[in-house]
């Protein structure tokens, strides 16, 4: 076997045992959360967002809440806020709605989850709710984590 091969042979084995140490930690935070912006509805001087999440995980969720940035509609930052989703059941999807007093909606620009404020639960690997968060939006604010 010449030393070319034995590279080539070498550099597979390496590409095989990042692939399945990639796979592995996927596996160890197995299921997603999606947090999607579905709704923006003014109130008077305030918003209102709607948000649906869902679980795609095997494991409750007991307490759920991220923290969120605001942004103006030139990308200023209005607000930092904690919006707690409480309970979310394994495989299951909730509703839930937010108030942002004394902000139009129309006034809003971007909108970030910026970090994990609570992710608990029974069994419950914390990282489900970081690395394991998928968003989407239905609205015409932008959104981001």
């Amino acid at each position: 076997m010449t030393q070319f091969m034995r590279k080539i042979i070498s550099f597979s084995a390496g590409i095989s045992l990042a692939m399945l140490s990639t796979w592995s930690v996927a596996a160890q935070h197995s299921g997603t959360i999606t947090v999607e912006l579905n709704k923006l509805e003014p109130a008077s001087n305030d918003c209102i967002l709607t948000f649906v999440v869902t679980s795609k995980s095997a494991k409750n969720i007991d307490k759920l809440a991220y923290e969120f940035v605001v942004f103006d509609d030139q990308y200023r930052v209005e607000r930092m806020t904690v919006f707690d989703f409480r309970d979310l059941g394994a495989g299951k999807f909730r509703v839930r709605q937010f108030q942002l007093p004394e902000t139009k909606c129309d006034d809003l620009g971007r909108i970030l989850i910026n970090d994990v404020s609570a992710c608990n639960g029974t069994e419950l690997d914390p990282q489900l709710c970081s690395a394991g968060l998928r968003i989407s939006n239905k609205t015409n604010v932008e959104f981001l984590n």
